[in-house]
């Protein structure tokens, strides 16, 4: 998805330091959902790894989202 939207709204092709952290989020969300129950006891690696998720889409939101809804910055049309 941040690919995509920097490339279709005219931004250089470059990840944002918030990027970096929602792409370490992503697999440890997995990570923790996948493997969680095995080492912590109860609902809490899944609250773990949803609230995880959540940062990591919340981080993209803050990054990009601003982008997807104004024109394109390189004043090309789409």
């Amino acid at each position: 998805m941040p690919r995509a939207t920097l490339g279709h709204t005219g931004h250089p092709l470059a990840a944002s330091p918030a990027m970096l952290a929602a792409w370490a989020l992503l697999p440890l969300a997995a990570l923790l959902r996948a493997f969680g129950p095995a080492l912590l006891p109860g609902p809490l690696p899944y609250a773990l790894a949803g609230t995880a998720w959540i940062a990591a889409f919340s981080l993209f939101l803050l990054a990009h989202g601003a982008m997807l809804l104004r024109p394109r910055a390189d004043g090309k049309p789409g």
